[in-house]
């Protein structure tokens, strides 16, 4: 039986623009798994990457609690929320987001780096995980060098690199074809469940959807499951 890593409890978020308040989030609950990977959806501009900001501690919540494996993340100072989301979350995002200036080894490595891992492990897994997305012989190469559809592996592989209990993926498939998209979801999909990861998406891709467990669509501000 999975155990639940997220608990979104009365959650609400509201911006201002000029003399109004705008109500991006209404009120929201769910519970999602270990394991589980969960896609958001909705119209551009209903909230998606609000609630990822929110779940992932980058934002905090009006009002409400946000639990990841028992931590109030939105109780959390800035500095703790940070070390938190370094450790514990990985992100892929729709752009790639890659350091231009370091190798892909090394951009797989920053996590562990970050995260204080030894020289030794941080090969071992750059190496081992640059075998799994099939791109080990292009380790020394640059970003630039690399397709679209193989700088987003990369990117998948630098998201599980120290094997947080979270990705969080905006968008990932958004810069793809029909073609790279359903192989990176196959892939992102493989790698979290053999590091037993859970994965939350925001998404407008069908494709995406396919590898979904659940479906949450988010309506006038409340999260609703399909």
């Amino acid at each position: 039986m999975k155990n639940t890593l997220i608990k979104l409890n009365h959650v609400s978020k509201h911006y201002e623009e000029g003399s109004d308040n705008r109500e991006i989030l209404t009120d929201i609950n769910a519970e999602i798994k270990t394991t589980e990977v969960v896609s958001f959806i909705g119209k551009s501009g209903i909230g998606k990457s609000t609630l990822l900001n929110l779940i992932s501690g980058i934002d905090v919540c009006d009002s409400g609690d946000i639990t990841i494996d028992g931590v109030f993340i939105n109780k959390l100072s800035d500095t703790k929320r940070t070390l938190f989301r370094r450790k514990n979350i990985g992100f892929v995002f729709q752009f790639f987001n890659l350091v231009s200036t370091l190798t892909i080894e090394e951009n797989i490595a920053l996590p562990l780096k970050l995260n204080k891992f030894d020289p030794e492990t941080t090969n071992q897994t750059v190496d081992r995980l640059l075998e799994h997305v099939g791109l080990l012989d292009r380790k020394k190469s640059f970003p630039d060098k690399l397709s679209g559809g193989e700088q987003q592996r990369i990117a998948v592989a630098r998201a599980l690199s120290h094997n947080p209990k979270l990705i969080i993926a905006d968008e990932p498939t958004g810069n793809l074809d029909t073609n790279n998209s359903s192989m990176l979801m196959g892939l992102l999909v493989s790698l979290a469940k053999e590091y037993g990861t859970t994965i939350i998406i925001a998404t407008h891709s069908d494709e995406v959807l396919k590898y979904s467990d659940r479906i949450m669509s988010i309506e006038s501000g409340i999260l609703i499951e399909k």
